[in-house]
């Protein structure tokens, strides 16, 4: 039914709430779907439709490929910290002063005279990126756990 599908992660990991234990896999038919953590499409549905490979058949012995990332949280950075900013990806990164974090706007970095998609802290690890459009080292990528 859903043929070769990609595993894209547990719904503890991706939900701060979930309301069960599921997963989440995406194909090129039918796009992202979740199951249940014993495989079944729907908590309702009586058959497993999706297994660990296809030779695997056996949940209980099935372990998660991709563990959580621990990333840097925006939420630690305070008004006036050196940060590096910009709105896409293949801009440069500009330096700038942090003002605060906004999710609910499309631009959620507030820094000094302007709004940004992606802020991170200026520091030993990212100094060099400054003036480049390199990308972010990955611990500071946490707009990568938004989406």
């Amino acid at each position: 039914m859903f043929g070769e599908c990609e595993f894209i992660g547990l719904s503890k990991d991706i939900d701060e709430d979930p309301e069960e234990d599921e997963f989440w896999v995406r194909n090129a038919e039918m796009g992202k779907a979740t199951f249940t953590d014993d495989g079944r499409f729907f908590s309702t549905s009586e058959e497993c439709l999706i297994f660990p490979s296809k030779d695997n058949r056996d949940w209980s012995t099935w372990v998660n490929p991709k563990p959580k990332v621990e990333r840097f949280d925006p939420k630690t950075l305070k008004p006036f910290d050196k940060v590096l900013v910009r709105d896409f990806a293949n801009e440069k990164w500009e330096p700038s002063f942090f003002g605060y974090m906004d999710y609910e706007d499309d631009f959620p970095c507030k820094h000094v005279g302007a709004i940004s998609n992606y802020c991170i802290p200026y520091n030993e690890d990212t100094e060099h990126l400054l003036g480049t459009t390199n990308e972010a080292p990955e611990y500071y990528r946490w707009w990568e756990d938004e989406a």
